[in-house]
């Protein structure tokens, strides 16, 4: 269940608002146990805009946000095994100007108490702040766009307990040019960035049931370090438009998760309820530690749209390849993907079918089972029923996985035992006004 309210006053220089939100959902957890999650989420959020604020600037923009997370996971029996909460906070000012450089100047401030309380809690209670602040600009010379950016950032991990609180200073530099070449762009990025260890990966200590892992975490993780370069070709005119982008990124003190085979049996090691080696072997153990990884990839598209706009076509794919320095392959890296879209309207019905062949990952880490290919095709008819411009009724047939297909995700902890929905069928009617 799920609702949501909000109001602005709008004038000519800018706008405030307030809004709330609410979500409370009970769905069940894969695992052999039968637990299941009680969750419920509110979030209250404030935004506001205002033309020329300040002598040289010509716009602030506000955002903030609180949020306050609870989840319980609830035994058959009805007994609440584990309560995890987090309240989050989070607020962003900017100020931009334009002139000679057109750019942004930020402040942004996050915050949040996280806290997992019984039996089988993984995480001890723990608070993480950041502060940050930040600068981007932009320069027109001629037919090329220029930009540049810093960000500079202190984040502080704080646990209750015996673990080490830990301090990180981040800096992200970053860089960037356009060339406009009539219907042509040619984009270039560089950027070093740099990234602090989560919580999780800090503390995690106990059996993680929404994954079915018994998670490890590293108290002394260092900060990652990232130097990334992106290559972008595109046409951005004309009925038909294309894009090709590759990337590469090398990584330093990469933290990632792994199965680890610490009893030598060629397996990897599993772990019972309560913790014991072995057991019954629910949880799968992933440990999460740190090393020098290099990713690089490609995402390319092709569309075609007329100008009357009746249909649109649009062909895609992508394929990324990740590895440790010791060149062996990293977990749960994504397969490489093609797909394609058809949109039509014929007066007021509209149809749209999506295919997405998913080819089989071989290139796995070690301890890690290979995942085999799938295609899944998607479909929805829809029927406006009057109205006028986005204002109306619509009737709608979605139908999910038309072909039934057992879709089993790379990325997933839990793909041996929970392959994706099989073929589902949604109809109903939308509103808007």
């Amino acid at each position: 269940r799920g609702a949501g309210a909000g109001v602005s006053w709008v004038g000519r220089g800018g706008f405030a608002g307030v809004g709330v939100q609410r979500l409370e959902s009970d769905y069940g957890v894969p695992t052999g146990e039968g637990v299941r999650i009680v969750m419920d989420q509110k979030r209250y959020e404030v935004a506001a805009e205002a033309a020329e604020p300040l002598p040289g600037f010509n716009r602030l923009r506000l955002r903030a946000g609180h949020s306050d997370y609870r989840h319980l996971e609830v035994e058959p029996t009805g007994e609440v095994a584990t309560t995890f909460t987090n309240r989050a906070r989070e607020a962003r000012l900017e100020l931009r100007h334009a002139g000679t450089l057109s750019g942004t100047f930020g402040v942004q401030l996050q915050g949040a108490r996280l806290a997992a309380i019984g039996e089988e809690a993984i995480l001890p209670r723990s608070s993480s702040r950041s502060r940050a602040v930040f600068l981007v600009e932009e320069k027109e010379l001629g037919a090329w766009t220029l930009d540049a950016g810093v960000r500079a950032e202190s984040e502080t991990r704080r646990p209750e307990g015996d673990l080490p609180a830990r301090d990180f200073r981040l800096l992200t530099p970053a860089l960037g040019a356009v060339l406009r070449l009539g219907d042509y762009r040619v984009a270039l990025s560089a950027t070093q960035a740099q990234r602090a260890p989560s919580v999780e990966e800090l503390y995690s200590n106990g059996a993680h049931h929404a994954t079915a892992t018994f998670d490890i975490g590293d108290p002394h993780l260092r900060k990652e370090v990232s130097r990334n370069l992106d290559v972008t070709l595109r046409k951005a005119v004309g009925s038909s438009r294309w894009k090709v982008n590759f990337f590469a990124n090398r990584i330093r003190d990469y933290v990632h998760a792994a199965s680890i085979d610490a009893d030598g049996d060629g397996l990897p090691d599993r772990i019972g309820h309560e913790g014991e080696p072995g057991g019954d072997g629910e949880f799968l153990v992933q440990r999460y530690s740190q090393a020098a990884a290099r990713f690089r990839g490609v995402e390319a598209e092709w569309s075609y749209r007329p100008a009357a706009g009746t249909f649109a076509v649009r062909v895609f794919g992508d394929m990324t390849r990740g590895r440790l320095a010791s060149r062996e392959n990293l977990p749960r890296i994504s397969p490489a993907r093609l797909g394609a879209n058809v949109d039509a309207t014929f007066g007021a019905l509209g149809v749209n079918f999506t295919a997405i062949h998913a080819f089989a990952q071989r290139r796995t880490a070690p301890l890690e089972s290979p995942t085999p290919s799938y295609t899944r095709i998607d479909a929805e008819a829809s029927w406006r029923i009057g109205g006028s411009g986005r204002s109306g009724l619509t009737a709608f047939v979605q139908v999910t996985n038309l072909l039934d297909e057992v879709i089993r995700l790379h990325t997933s902890y839990l793909k041996e035992i929970a392959p994706q929905m099989g073929r589902s069928v949604v109809a109903g009617v939308r509103g808007e006004f």
